[in-house]
């Protein structure tokens, strides 16, 4: 075995015998490579390639000893530290890794799903196995960590205070909003409903930065799970869980894009009255 290419077929779809003309050229290709570099690098009397060593040939008494438990243990020396570096670097680098995945995606459900699969396969990979569909909880784990990674990228100075237990400077536009910093990590809305009977996420919403691709995202799903409403409804949905700083002027901007609103909001065309047609001066004489 001397080389091997292989090359995925396109996605678009192509006949059978396309293909095998396709890995006939690249046979082809390879082997013309595959013939040149036998005559430079002088491959055809090379003992070595074609023989292997020479205590190869002998009997297996005869055979280099290795000493296995050694060896063993260097291994696993070098696959604990190797992945001890992996997981400084993929800690270190999540947040930027994930605000990437993010910007990719144009559907809110879709990039949480997305990321909750991804949660589920590194857990796959160290713990027991789990299969079936997402469950509850796992979506739930896979939006926190969505929402911690935009709110640490957004507001990084305020979330350092709050850990510190420091107040915000009075120049800060969230001061008036009571912000805090829950179990989880995650900055949430204070105000006046702390003993009202309505569910801790209404009481305390969850703070989204008013100019971001995931703020989008939300008041996309919160307009297209209600049927494409208005800006007072949306707007009235999004804040049974997430509060956006002058809510109302950016869920109405964003709301006046979609262009299946657009469509149905159309006004008709009016035809305009033509001109009247002339009144003779003349009456016809009667019969």
């Amino acid at each position: 075995m001397i080389t091997s290419k292989t090359r995925v077929a396109p996605v678009k779809s192509i006949t059978l015998p396309r293909l095998e003309l396709l890995a006939a050229l690249l046979l082809s290709e390879l082997y013309v490579v595959v013939l040149e570099s036998l005559r430079n690098f002088k491959l055809k009397v090379h003992k070595l390639w074609w023989s292997g060593p020479q205590w190869l040939s002998q009997d297996s008494l005869h055979f280099p000893s290795i000493d296995l438990s050694t060896s063993c243990e260097e291994d696993v020396k070098c696959e604990e530290k190797s992945s001890t570096v992996l997981t400084n670097v993929s800690t270190s680098s999540q947040g930027s890794y994930l605000l990437e995945i993010i910007a990719k995606y144009s559907c809110f459900s879709h990039l949480i799903r997305v990321i909750a699969w991804c949660k589920r396969y590194i857990k796959n990979c160290r713990l027991s196995r789990v299969t079936g569909v997402l469950t509850s909880k796992e979506v739930d784990d896979a939006t926190k960590i969505v929402i911690q990674t935009v709110q640490e990228s957004q507001f990084h100075s305020e979330i350092q205070l709050l850990n510190k237990k420091h107040p915000l400077p009075n120049s800060s536009k969230l001061l008036p909003l009571s912000i805090f910093l829950d179990t989880d990590g995650i900055i949430k809305v204070g105000g006046r409903l702390k003993n009202s009977s309505l569910s801790p996420i209404q009481k305390h919403p969850i703070l989204l930065p008013k100019s971001h691709h995931l703020t989008n995202l939300v008041i996309q799903h919160f307009h297209h799970i209600n049927l494409h409403s208005g800006p007072q409804l949306t707007l009235c949905c999004i804040r049974q869980k997430f509060w956006i700083p002058s809510g109302r002027g950016v869920v109405g901007r964003l709301l006046s894009k979609c262009p299946t609103c657009f469509r149905f909001k159309a006004k008709s065309g009016e035809q305009l009255m033509g001109i009247c047609l002339q009144i003779g001066s003349v009456l016809a004489e009667r019969f």
